[in-house]
């Protein structure tokens, strides 16, 4: 969203964001109530009021302090689920889509949540993050967003075990209600997905697309394939208009 939103107001100076931050639970019921115009959300929900557009694929990684502890997991090649288990947990709130999407790593992995060592539940991942840098735990969140903690040297991370565990975002709209010009020409960018080998779709929200989105509906298709083709000033970010996961 840093590099997303000023490259959007670049293109158009007036606009005016308004980012509330929730869990996914939250942004989906402030859509229905016509709270938000737009949302970014990491479950699936089954709402006829709600339209939503899979744009990212996203990865969750073990995240832990960087210590003496941690480090000769490192170099002995990782940590088991059983290491894992052993080790005080930090989880997120009921409502969020990681921590749905870590309760159905845990089931797969035939782990019952009671039997972690929970030493805390929070509904903000950036809390989490400076917890667990702090040594309270370890915890489960997105790839994309430990990046800034782990380039900091704050945070190590670990793949974890078998295969993993990922999900899907979703930008949602209510369906068929009525949406400012400035939020669709937003929508437009991420409804327009470059996929990547390593099986993550990325918006297409680039400078390029969304100047044509001033001009025709020809121009617009027509720059929308040229950006495709040479994969011009593609933002390698996750787009949040009304979440920030």
């Amino acid at each position: 969203m840093p590099e997303i939103l000023p490259a959007f107001r670049a293109i158009r100076p007036a606009t005016q964001f308004h980012v509330f931050q929730s869990d996914s639970q939250g942004i989906v019921d402030g859509l229905m109530c016509g709270a938000f115009d737009m949302g970014l959300i990491g479950v699936e929900v089954h709402e006829e009021m709600l339209e939503l557009t899979p744009f990212y694929a996203d990865q969750m990684v073990l995240i832990t302090p960087v210590n003496e502890h941690f480090l000769r997991f490192r170099d002995a090649g990782g940590m088991t689920l059983a290491d894992i288990c052993r080790e005080p947990m930090l989880l997120r709130e009921k409502g969020s889509g990681s921590k749905k999407c870590v309760s159905t790593y845990f089931e797969r992995m035939g782990v019952d949540e009671n039997d972690l060592t929970v030493t805390a539940r929070l509904n903000d991942q950036e809390s989490i993050k400076n917890l667990v840098a702090g040594g309270l735990g370890i915890s489960i969140i997105s790839e994309k967003a430990a990046e800034d903690a782990v380039k900091a040297g704050r945070l190590m991370t670990f793949p974890l075990p078998d295969a993993g565990a990922h999900r899907q975002l979703y930008v949602a709209c209510r369906r068929g209600a009525p949406v400012s010009g400035q939020t669709q020409q937003f929508k437009m960018g991420t409804d327009n997905n470059w996929n990547f080998g390593f099986s993550a779709s990325m918006p297409l929200v680039n400078a390029q697309l969304w100047k044509a989105i001033q001009i025709s509906d020809t121009q617009i298709l027509s720059a929308m394939e040229d950006a495709r083709a040479s994969r011009l000033d593609l933002v390698n970010k996750n787009v949040a208009i009304f979440k920030s996961i």
